[in-house]
């Protein structure tokens, strides 16, 4: 039977090839197929796939099978090769999810031969022709050898499993679209939810959700401003409260998921008076959480580390794990899992009974914050421990009460910041949008509309190898060195020294998890911010809580994502943080994202500062510096310089000596200060640092002396860099105080100008983070407790406008203050007279000493000046 019907299918396809084949050029259709080819070749490197290779390379095969005998086959083996590949590509030539490109029609049939008689799938190879035209043929356009009747090409095209089915219905129809829709719905209810497909698609992929029992169709009729108009989804459901989502796409995200690759799930939620936590986009998130965890496959390690936030425009209206206190929003991104909301608390999950509860707590605390225009965005990362690797991949979940944030992207919207939509858009990721629905009222129908033009073409696939990428990095550092070598000018040298620095910073990570991947999560990076205006100044408590495994004295200190405990004679006591690091043991790596990012900061342009306090036994603090000295090597630009000063403090703050001075000795203290960077010890030694070999070894051996005298090692990194016709200076304070947090407490106590070394730190134009390193077996808890004033005395207190460190710009606000002084000068008398006059002459050496900087900076150390108060 199914050969004689391939046989007139054939007969069928000679008579319509001519008008098909005019039909394809008109339409643009390029054989994609060849595409395909291609694609396979670029895979190989993690970044250069391009989107419209982006077919899978299974697919392909896939397509090959023209007969409908072979489609169940199809899956366990691909029977393509006996198929002409030829003939089943054009046939893919539907949907703007153009990943069904690859597959060509053979994945139709498979399905197809499941859920219906073999015959009528072969049909639908023959009938893309007209789906094409419905669609966007530009994309998939095979029409050539499609057959125009039974055109059910979409199907294929979208998503690769789901288009094999294809139904007698679907043939008939020549409207194309809603062929195609139909055809697509026929496969996702013929595909095996089971079956285990899990290809990555490239095309976006459109989902309708209906409240009840109501009539589904892959094409909903929309009134839109009196016009009848049709949207085709490729697939449409019904929902029921208190029941899962039954959704095919959703089955399939979760088996790409699971198979090391990302997935988005973008919703529009505009069901009248539906709670936050019963939106549909949850549901279908909790399913693919806890489908992935419930499947381990071959890894011996499966976990989900969860990042979830409220957001509105360009703020971060609150950390759903962590504090709920607005912040500017900035974007950290990974080459491996996309994009993450920076410095938000992250909820590790590792078992699918946790993923329930983990979800719940959020999205409670999200109820009151999502009214009108405010969304929530999840980023699950998650990480597959296998013998010798580990996969690392996400699911990026986005949910608003319209497509107003999706919309504002495309339309270049300011309002929006664009790199958090970036990963799902346009990034290696398969995405999903969805609308939710009542019923088609003004709402949902301005919802299904605005979706129907959601078209996204993402990246290809490439998987979450760790190990892979390990091998690509030390490829393209490789090719970035010899660039570097190629590079005659000082600009191309300086981008090309950036690049290299960048790409180590990836390497070194990448293998650090793949050695220690049960302690290590996967890491993203913040990109510098241009300006202070997108810079949160909230001074931040990290708890480093650290095991001791010696001893028996029971567990006196815990945390958990609200702060840390501390068990006394009095009853437990709480204090508040904004990070919790657990570390089993003083040996573990040490991760701060925290503390990591102060680095990206101190980059690019800001004042940081790293107030740490140890209890006796912790390390944290030494090693919080040694990481970030690393990092900072490798993250510096081409012709940066970085200066360095190092002392050694009294516990009191009475007297100092410099460590970078053979035989000095403690004097009594005083204090010398930048107006860009802040204080430092006077007297003490600015020298530039050569490398990060050389300034770990003066950090050692500070570190050596300051525990020998029991004094408070005082360390400052000064960076400046040329950037433009501009020149960049600013400054990374590091305060290893051991158990003396009562030095910052004192420093609490007075006017911020009275504060010494911490003036910017605890009250200036600096990023400040406060570290306080725990024993989690402790008999004294005084320590403890006394860290737990701190905290409370710093958390959820701000420093001033964060700005950058611009020459140009200091410059051009000291000169109309230096304007400003001088009138004032003139109308003085008295004492008075003279005070400005001593101001006006500061100002104008300063202004003189920037000006200098400005024309020639290279070698040239930043100035200093003492203080007289």
């Amino acid at each position: 039977m199914g050969r004689s019907r391939s046989q007139k299918t054939r007969s069928r396809k000679r008579r319509s090839w001519k008008s098909q084949s005019q039909k394809k050029r008109s339409g643009r259709a390029k054989p994609e197929e060849t595409k395909l080819e291609v694609a396979k070749p670029e895979e190989k490197k993690l970044e250069g796939a391009k989107p419209e290779e982006t077919k899978l390379e299974v697919a392909k095969p896939e397509e090959k099978k023209p007969k409908d005998t072979k489609p169940e086959a199809k899956k366990s083996e691909e029977p393509p090769k006996e198929t002409k590949p030829k003939e089943t590509k054009p046939e893919e030539t539907k949907l703007e999810v153009a990943k069904p490109e690859e597959k060509k029609p053979k994945d139709t049939k498979p399905e197809a031969t499941k859920s219906e008689e073999p015959p009528k799938e072969t049909k639908p190879k023959e009938t893309k022709p007209e789906e094409t035209k419905s669609e966007e043929p530009p994309k998939e356009t095979k029409p050539k050898e499609t057959k125009p009747e039974d055109a059910k090409p979409e199907v294929n095209n979208s998503l690769p499993p789901l288009r094999e089915s294809v139904t007698d219905e679907a043939k008939p129809k020549p409207e194309s679209a809603s062929t195609a829709a139909t055809s697509k719905s026929k496969a996702l209810e013929s595909s095996d939810p089971a079956g285990g497909e899990a290809e990555p698609w490239q095309n976006s992929v459109r989902i309708a959700v209906t409240v009840g029992k109501q009539p589904v169709s892959n094409n909903i009729e929309l009134s839109v401003k009196g016009e009848l108009k049709k949207c085709t989804v490729d697939e449409h459901v019904n929902c029921f409260e208190g029941m899962p989502i039954e959704s095919k796409v959703a089955k399939r995200m979760q088996n790409i998921l699971g198979d090391g690759n990302n997935i988005a799930l973008l919703a529009a939620e505009v069901i009248p008076g539906l709670a936050v936590e019963k939106q549909i986009t949850w549901s279908i998130v909790q399913s693919i959480l806890e489908g992935v965890l419930k499947e381990t496959k071959n890894g011996f390690a499966n976990e989900f580390t969860l990042y979830m936030s409220v957001v509105k425009g360009k703020q971060v209206v609150s950390d759903l794990f962590g504090k709920a206190e607005a912040r500017p929003l900035v974007v950290a991104s990974s080459s491996l899992y996309g994009v993450v909301l920076h410095e938000t608390t992250p909820k590790v999950v590792k078992t699918a009974a946790d993923v329930e509860p983990v979800l719940r707590s959020a999205l409670k605390r999200a109820a009151e914050l999502v009214k009108d225009d405010e969304y929530i965005v999840c980023t699950a990362v998650l990480k597959q421990i296998f013998e010798g690797d580990v996969k690392v991949a996400s699911l990026f979940a986005m949910s608003a009460l319209d497509m107003r944030p999706y919309v504002g992207v495309m339309e270049k919207n300011p309002e929006y910041v664009r790199q958090l939509f970036g990963h799902a858009f346009i990034g290696s990721c398969s995405s999903a949008v969805l609308v939710s629905y009542a019923t088609l009222d003004e709402k949902a129908t301005e919802a299904l509309n605005a979706q129907s033009k959601v078209m996204l073409t993402n990246s290809k696939p490439r998987g979450g190898s760790v190990k892979v990428f390990v091998k690509n990095m030390t490829e393209a550092i490789a090719s970035a060195e010899a660039k570097l070598q190629k590079a005659t000018t000082p600009k191309e040298k300086e981008r090309c020294e950036a690049s290299l620095k960048q790409l180590q910073q990836r390497l070194a990570d990448a293998k650090e998890l793949l050695q220690k991947p049960e302690e290590i999560q996967p890491a993203a990076y913040a990109a510098p911010q241009q300006d202070g205006s997108a810079v949160d100044s909230a001074i931040r408590v990290v708890a480093v809580i650290t095991e001791r495994r010696s001893g028996g004295v029971s567990r006196s200190v815990k945390g958990d994502e609200e702060g840390f405990i501390v068990d006394t004679n009095d009853g437990e006591k709480r204090f508040p943080i904004n990070e919790l690091v657990q570390r089993p043991s003083s040996a573990a790596v040490l991760r701060s994202t925290t503390v990591d990012s102060l680095v990206d900061h101190f980059i690019g342009g800001h004042n940081t500062a790293l107030l740490t306090a140890d209890d006796e036994g912790s390390t944290s603090g030494v090693d919080m510096l040694m990481r970030s000295a690393r990092s900072v090597f490798l993250k510096m630009e081409g012709e940066g310089e970085l200066f360095v000063v190092l002392s050694a403090m009294k516990p009191d703050g009475s007297a100092a000596k410099d460590l970078q001075t053979d035989g000095a000795d403690y004097e009594p203290i005083s204090y010398a200060s930048s107006p860009l960077f802040g204080p430092c010890i006077s007297g003490a030694k600015m020298e530039l640092g050569n490398s990060a070999a050389e300034l770990l070894a003066n950090l050692k051996k500070s570190v050596s002396v300051c525990e020998a005298d029991k004094a408070v090692l005082v360390s400052l990194f000064v960076y400046k860099a040329r950037k433009s016709d501009d020149v960049i200076l600013s400054s990374f304070l590091t305060v290893l105080a051991g158990k003396n947090a009562k030095l910052y407490c004192k420093a609490l106590e007075v006017r911020p100008k009275e504060r010494g070394l911490l003036h910017y730190a605890l009250g200036g134009p600096c990023i400040t983070v406060v570290s306080l390193g725990l024993l989690a077996n402790t008999a004294a808890t005084d320590a403890a407790t006394d860290f737990g004033g701190l905290a409370k005395s710093v958390h959820g207190t701000s420093n001033p406008t964060v700005r950058d460190g611009g020459l140009r710009r200091f410059v051009m606000f000291s000169t109309r203050a230096q304007t400003q002084m001088q009138m004032r000068l003139k109308n003085a008398t008295g004492a008075d007279k003279e005070r400005l006059a001593n101001s006006n002459a500061n100002l104008e050496l300063v202004l003189k000493d920037a000006e200098e900087m400005l024309r020639d900076p290279k070698g040239r150390l930043p100035k200093v000046y003492k203080q007289t108060h």
